[in-house]
């Protein structure tokens, strides 16, 4: 805990303070948010043993502002706590207009993070990002059409048409269970990955999301692994 001239202490959430987060996020963010509604995705990406995985800037009993932190660690103690994802960041309009400044720099101090992940980005932090030293840059965003004419959730750009191509014999593209996953030799899936990941990484922040169901696929070439992929359904309507 870091207390400020102005009387503002920054920390990370302390568990008896989820409720004061809580009002936080349904009065200045969005009433109906899961955050609000349901305490199992939060603890999912958040809780730790001591505290919360979440920055916040209390003054006078209030909060002034909040910035969320899921580290890869979250998921399986042995990754770094030094990569990191970003969360919902919402600060107050106040008279102390470095609120969320301060916020951002207690996560530094905190986790001194060599990889940042921003969830959700906004082009207006970009230059802020740049501002604080680091490399930026954008993820690759791959898709795979459905051979079907009609989509009703993506957006296909007029001429865009899905390759009806098809695995070479020696390729299997295979759903896997939890122990059917157990029993892979993944040694070399992830060797050079950043974010690093691994076998309990996957099991615990997909296999046993709390909420959402998630599918995983083994990719083999001529009976050896060479491919992870994680998927998760998006349904519109009934379908």
């Amino acid at each position: 805990m870091v207390k400020n001239i102005e009387g503002i202490v920054v920390e990370l959430l302390q568990h008896k303070d989820l409720p004061r987060f809580q009002s936080f996020i349904r009065e200045h963010w969005r009433k109906d948010h899961i955050f609000v509604q349901d305490t199992s995705i939060f603890d999912f990406q958040h809780k730790s043993l001591n505290n919360y995985h979440y920055m916040v800037a209390k003054q006078h009993d209030g909060l002034l502002g909040v910035h969320g932190v899921i580290p890869q660690m979250q998921f399986d103690e042995s990754l770094p706590r030094s990569q990191i994802f970003l969360g919902l960041w919402k600060v107050l309009d106040t008279e102390y207009v470095g609120a969320g400044i301060l916020l951002y720099q207690h996560i530094l101090n905190e986790y001194e993070p060599d990889f940042i992940g921003v969830i959700g980005y906004n082009e207006q932090v970009h230059p802020f990002y740049k501002w604080q030293g680091f490399n930026t840059g954008l993820m690759d965003h791959h898709v795979v059409l459905s051979p079907k004419n009609k989509y009703q959730i993506a957006e296909v750009p007029d001429g865009l048409r899905p390759l009806n191509t098809k695995f070479s014999d020696n390729v299997s593209f295979e759903l896997i269970s939890q122990e059917d996953f157990m029993k892979l030799n993944t040694d070399n899936m992830y060797l050079h990955q950043c974010p690093l990941k691994s076998d309990a990484y996957i099991i615990n922040r997909y296999i046993n999301h709390p909420t959402y169901k998630y599918y995983v696929y083994a990719i083999s070439q001529n009976n050896e692994l060479r491919a992870l992929c994680v998927i998760r359904r998006i349904v519109q309507g009934e379908t």
